[in-house]
């Protein structure tokens, strides 16, 4: 094309087409994800502002979205609702194991039986959602069960969310729910929850973050070694 030169920029490889401007990155300590991408509209500079320098996504539903999904979903409203949000599209070097969830969850309906929990995520999270249901029938599976909108609206509902890193947390964090985020094999310094109110449960072990959507190593103890007894204060924190 007339006017624009085949080679603009260089990072160990040729650029070419439109690009005139390379913000680099440190690969082994990536800045937070908002910061991160709030930097391609800025100049380029060697610092960025903390990820809480930069405004977040917030979210909104109608009281009638909530009021036709609970009852389509059968929740009661007004009891305390805690999700639980199980799956991680990423692959499975992402996910607590389902019987962590499990485990924790009888903890939590142990001491607080007036609370509803709900087992949330499409329906390529039913193999890790439904042995969560059969360890605790108390819980209310909705994996595959919700459209996106219906999602949204029981999140906006709820007392707070534990999650593995994955999209439902992050609708969680743009409706300000506190979010007990369990991280292992990705970096909760690159994705963290963006909720003040928000807890990141991790073993910071000197295998993790790798980034792989399966363990590298064949153990996956970032996730297998972290217990429910280390997340379950930082949800009665929050009841």
């Amino acid at each position: 094309m007339a006017g624009i030169p085949e080679r603009i920029g260089y990072l160990g490889e040729k650029r070419y087409g439109l690009l005139n401007v390379i913000h680099h990155d440190d690969k082994a300590h990536p800045r937070p994800m908002i910061p991160f991408y709030a930097a391609l509209a800025e100049a380029p500079a060697e610092t960025v502002g903390k990820r809480e320098d930069y405004p977040v996504p917030a979210m909104f539903t109608s009281e009638e979205e909530v009021k036709q999904t609970f009852e389509k979903l059968g929740l009661e409203k007004g009891r305390r609702l805690i999700a639980f949000a199980p799956g991680a599209e990423f692959g499975p070097a992402k996910r607590w194991p389902d019987n962590k969830f499990a485990a924790l969850a009888g903890q939590i309906l142990a001491a607080y039986p007036d609370v509803q929990i709900v087992l949330m995520g499409s329906g390529n999270d039913k193999a890790v959602c439904d042995p969560i249901q059969e360890s605790v029938p108390e819980v209310i599976n909705l994996a595959g069960k919700t459209s996106l909108k219906e999602a949204i609206a029981v999140i906006s509902q709820i007392t707070l969310m534990v999650t593995n890193d994955s999209g439902l947390m992050h609708i969680a964090s743009a409706f300000e729910k506190p979010v007990i985020a369990i991280y292992g094999s990705t970096d909760y310094l690159h994705t963290p929850p963006f909720s003040k109110y928000s807890e990141i449960i991790s073993l910071d072990l000197p295998c993790a973050p790798c980034q792989k959507r399966e363990c590298p190593l064949g153990h996956h103890n970032c996730m297998k070694l972290l217990n429910p007894d280390r997340v379950f204060p930082a949800v009665a924190k929050y009841l």
